[in-house]
C-alpha cells in the first residue's frame, strides 16, 4: 500500500475531520468536534494542522496543532491526532507528529504538548518513544448529561 500523502490542512478539510475524529474517538458530537476544529484551525501554527490523505481513500488521518500561551512561554498544544484503524502501524501517526513538531519549531514556541487518555498504550508508545515525558496529570469531572 502507497504511503498517504501529508498536506497542510485546508478549513474545507474541517467537516471530514470532525467525522473521523467522531467516527475513532466518540467523545463528542460532530457538531462539538467541528466547533473545535475550527478553534484550532484559528490558532494554528502554520504547516502544524495537517491531513495524511490517500488517493483511494481521502483523508485518514490528521493531527490539530494551535498555539498557545502558559506560564512557560508560547507552546504549541497538539489537540488531536488520529489515524483511521486501516492505516494504523505503519507509521502515520509518527509522521504526523513528527512533521508538527518541526514546524513548531520554526514557529518559535518552546514547548510542545499534548493529553493522551490514560489507557491509549500504542499512543502513549508513540509519545514516550519521541520524547514526551508526564508533566502534570488532568483529573476531569463529566458536568453536563
Amino acid at each position: 500500500m502507497a504511503l498517504p500523502k501529508i498536506r497542510r490542512a485546508r478549513k474545507s478539510d474541517l467537516e471530514t475531520i470532525a467525522e473521523l475524529d467522531c467516527a475513532i474517538f466518540q467523545d463528542a458530537g460532530k457538531e462539538e468536534a467541528l466547533g473545535n476544529y475550527r478553534e484550532v484551525f484559528g490558532k494554528r501554527i502554520p504547516g502544524a494542522f495537517l491531513v495524511a490523505e490517500d488517493k483511494k481513500d481521502g483523508i485518514v488521518g490528521a493531527i490539530a496543532t494551535g498555539k498557545i500561551t502558559t506560564m512557560f512561554g508560547r507552546e504549541a498544544k497538539v489537540e488531536s491526532l488520529f489515524v483511521v484503524p486501516r492505516f494504523q502501524g505503519e507509521g502515520l501517526g509518527r509522521r504526523l507528529l513528527e512533521r508538527a513538531i518541526s514546524e513548531a519549531k520554526k514557529s518559535g514556541v518552546s514547548y510542545i504538548s499534548l493529553t493522551v487518555k490514560e489507557d491509549n498504550s500504542r499512543a502513549r508508545a508513540l509519545y514516550e518513544s519521541e520524547k514526551f515525558s508526564v508533566f502534570r496529570l488532568v483529573y476531569r469531572k463529566k458536568l453536563k448529561n
